[in-house]
């Protein structure tokens, strides 16, 4: 149960893109934890929140991993429902993940309403 005057806004942020982009690791360091070096693939779904000031408002944000495996999709599909906007990443140095953006646009359209805001974010520019 939450306090409502814990914060005035609630956003729900999903992460998605296909396994191995680093969805994970972005959500960690946005959140001030520590960075993993070894690759545990996110089963399902995971969740983190993190509370910013935007215009001398609390938000409250609650962020989604989902896994990008193809056998976990319709479980991640479900979490799309109320999402405030959707972050479709992939990893610049796997060209296959750019080229499966497409596929992820055309299912996040047809399980969200039009108008959520979507932002496509390049990952891994260290290596």
């Amino acid at each position: 149960m939450r306090a409502k005057d814990s914060y005035d806004v609630l956003a729900k942020m999903i992460i998605i893109g296909d396994s191995g982009v680093g969805k994970t690791n972005l959500i960690l360091n946005f959140i001030n934890e520590p960075f993993k070096d070894n690759y545990v693939a996110t089963i399902g779904v995971d969740f983190k929140a993190k509370s910013i000031n935007v215009d001398d408002k609390k938000v409250k944000l609650q962020i989604w991993d989902t896994a990008g495996q193809e056998r976990y999709r319709t479980i991640t599909e479900t979490y799309y429902k109320g999402a405030s906007a959707i972050i479709l990443t992939y990893s610049i140095n796997d060209r296959s993940t750019f080229d499966s953006l497409n596929k992820w646009i055309i299912q996040i359209s047809e399980k969200t309403p039009p108008g959520v805001p979507k932002i496509i974010l390049a990952n891994k520019s260290d290596l």
